[in-house]
């Protein structure tokens, strides 16, 4: 359209070059006067220039407003996306915030639980490796802040300690529990309770006068624990059974190995119940008391060896 506009206005141009005028006759339709008005060329063209002029500057401003209309325009949708994506990252920042607080709770009732754990490790006397010591938390810092970008930021390094600190204490845990599964399998396999359910201890270890004659001095390696004829006899700690059956003046005989070093004994007994090479649990029935071997009446010989020593099994019980 401005193109055509252009072209118009040349040959406009064309036609009132030079010097010379132009007559306008204006003749009315019901026969009046008739009058001519005179315009020189000159004239036109001045008439002309300052139409295009004005054209011009409609034109360009025309432009200029639409150019302006479209600034503002894209300045609004661009204040718009904006506006959208930082609604999107405070709802995106809050949902970060909650998951992080509840992992900091989380954590927090761990650390109850493993100091409740510590207290009662202490109390048993169970002693931990120093490179599970309790650690104090990091402590932390910070306030307000109306800049989305520091908030993430925070954020971001907030969960990067946290999960320092959950890996932290996922290992001591680690070292925790294994520290009591290897107490209850060091508890499980020690000879610490008693083999009957009597605690008459009719002859104690070390040196005695023989019971068979009442007047020379021997070697007792272990305990005699008087108990009725039959009574159950117990596996003191978990083992393998290494021998059952008759064995000179012990009579009916069984012995346990246990981890740790420890082995166990138990003589004169009236009946066995388990065979060797099979596995027993502390607590486990494994024969019966009686009188068999070299005996005065019924009553379990019961002996516990520590890398092969005798030692006394009252230490233990």
């Amino acid at each position: 359209m401005l193109e055509k506009i252009v072209e118009r206005m040349k040959s406009l141009y064309a036609m009132v070059s030079g010097s010379g005028s132009y007559t306008l006759v204006i003749a009315p339709h019901d026969a009046g006067e008739v009058r001519n008005a005179h315009f020189s060329k000159a004239s036109i063209r001045k008439a002309l220039s300052i139409c295009v002029c004005t054209v011009f500057l409609s034109i360009t401003g025309t432009l200029a407003m639409l150019a302006d209309i479209n600034g503002i325009s894209q300045e609004h949708k661009e204040l718009l996306a904006y506006q959208e994506n930082k609604v999107e990252q405070e709802k995106k920042l809050q949902e970060l915030s909650l998951a992080s607080e509840k992992v900091q709770k989380d954590v927090a009732e761990l650390n109850k639980i493993e100091m409740q754990v510590r207290q009662q490790m202490e109390q048993y006397g169970i002693s931990l490796p120093k490179d599970i010591k309790a650690k104090r938390s990091v402590g932390g810092i910070g306030g307000p802040t109306e800049d989305i970008l520091v908030g993430t930021t925070v954020m971001l390094e907030q969960n990067k300690l946290l999960h320092q600190q959950v890996l932290a204490k996922t290992a001591t845990w680690d070292g925790l529990l294994g520290t009591i599964k290897q107490e209850n399998y060091r508890k499980e396999v020690t000879p610490n309770v008693w083999p009957t359910n009597s605690t008459y201890v009719t002859s104690e270890f070390g040196r005695r006068y023989n019971p068979f004659d009442g007047t020379t001095s021997d070697w007792h390696g272990g305990l005699d624990i008087a108990d009725d004829y039959g009574a159950p006899i117990y596996a003191t700690a978990s083992g393998y059974v290494e021998q059952s059956g008759w064995y000179g003046g012990y009579g009916r005989y069984v012995r346990i190995s246990h981890d740790y070093g420890y082995q166990t004994c138990y003589g004169h007994m009236s009946g066995i119940n388990v065979s060797a090479g099979e596995y027993v649990k502390k607590g486990d029935v494994i024969g019966y008391v009686g009188s068999s071997g070299y005996s005065t009446g019924p009553h379990l010989h019961y002996e516990v060896l520590l890398w092969g020593q005798e030692v006394n099994p009252r230490d233990y019980l």
